[in-house]
């Protein structure tokens, strides 16, 4: 990719001149190399952050995020009524989430929400 690539397109003699370097060519090369790694690491980072909210809306993590409210309910973490209780809903959708999904840990969303 960097054999064919034009880097001269990325070419800024203001940038050359900032960085006083004797060889405009290999500024602007560097600055290009630079410009393609930044393009590079945003899309690596895009994809990443599909992942983590692909894992936010999985299965186990509703689970996880339900189980945790009920445990902090069980040890009267909430500071208000209308705290616990908007929580304990966000948690039952979640356990309902699950089970409408029918997969592995339907059944496990069943019996948490049923306690």
């Amino acid at each position: 990719m960097l054999r064919s690539s034009d880097l001269h397109d990325f070419a800024d003699e203001r940038l050359a001149a900032s960085l006083k370097s004797d060889n405009y060519e290999a500024s602007s090369l560097r600055w290009g190399l630079s410009q393609i790694i930044d393009l590079y690491l945003e899309h690596q980072e895009r994809i990443l952050k599909e992942y983590v909210d692909q894992y936010h809306e999985s299965d186990i993590c509703l689970m996880k995020w339900a189980k945790v409210v009920i445990d902090d309910m069980d040890q009267g973490a909430f500071t208000t009524k209308e705290a616990a209780i908007n929580k304990l809903h966000e948690a039952i959708g979640n356990l309902d989430i699950v089970i409408n999904r029918n997969g592995e840990l339907k059944e496990e969303a069943e019996n948490e929400r049923n306690s």
